[in-house]
């Protein structure tokens, strides 16, 4: 199944769902209309039953070099600030779904800057082209990054290098960030999406409840105050292993320490 959106192209491969950015002409940069294309895209994605792994991905050389900016001088200056609002408000609606719902892969085709580095780095799997960059230039076109931009970096990065990346925008490659710790792996541009298509099927065989539950303790834990808040979250989630009404167990943990697991 293809299902296309100018912007945004949905892709339905058994129980793969590809989710990419189209435009192409712009570097696959983000106008709010795209945003909340991407945003139902991938709502969609969770809703369908059949779909157990998103990937997200770009069209040609670029995943995405974020905000349109150049969007924005055709807005009157009156209503900046409130389409700025839009787009961060959409922006981490978006790195959420990719947080909490389905197993998701960031397939970095090329260049990715601003909140393309974001959904980096909210997504489950990252694997990159080997020519891939990645930078965050706010600060120079001053602006602050957002988006749950600082919240993933400091926690990903630690508050050394997150300061460094931020302050100096300096550009960084697939090899830095993987030695970084925030790519799983580099792929050569030839083999590049079949061999992270290769990945996704393997994970959508894999018991797709097993998979959600250690995503949702992986995700929670760094975030909590002690060691035993930790291990609590860690024992709930393995005894959801054997639970026979996996809804109302969920409903447990979302009450009991505000887990989400989508």
């Amino acid at each position: 199944m293809h299902v296309e959106d100018s912007d945004i192209i949905t892709e339905k491969l058994g129980r793969v769902c590809q989710i990419r950015l189209n435009r192409p002409s712009r570097a696959n940069s983000f106008t709010p209309e795209m945003l909340e294309a991407l945003k139902l895209a991938l709502i969609d994605a969770q809703q369908d039953k059949k779909i157990r792994v998103v990937i997200l991905t770009g069209t040609g050389d670029n995943f995405t070099t974020g905000m349109d900016l150049g969007a924005l001088k055709d807005i009157p200056l009156e209503e900046n600030p409130r389409v700025a609002a839009t787009m961060e408000r959409l922006g981490a609606e978006t790195s959420h779904i990719l947080m909490q719902g389905k197993i998701s892969i960031c397939a970095i085709n090329g260049r990715v800057m601003g909140m393309g580095v974001v959904y980096t780095l909210a997504s489950d799997l990252r694997y990159a082209v080997d020519d891939a960059t990645f930078q965050l230039p706010e600060i120079d076109a001053s602006i602050i990054p957002a988006a749950n931009c600082m919240t993933l970096l400091v926690q990903q990065l630690g508050i050394a290098r997150t300061k460094e990346m931020l302050f100096t925008c300096k550009q960084w490659t697939a090899q830095d960030f993987k030695s970084a710790g925030i790519v799983n792996e580099i792929f050569p541009r030839e083999a590049f999406m079949e061999s992270v298509m290769q990945i996704a099927k393997q994970l959508s065989r894999k018991n797709q409840d097993v998979l959600r539950f250690t995503k949702a303790c992986l995700n929670h834990v760094p975030f909590v105050r002690s060691f035993q808040e930790g291990s609590s979250i860690e024992e709930a989630t393995f005894l959801s292993t054997f639970q026979k009404d996996k809804d109302a167990y969920l409903q447990r943990l979302a009450d009991e320490f505000g887990l989400d697991v989508g």
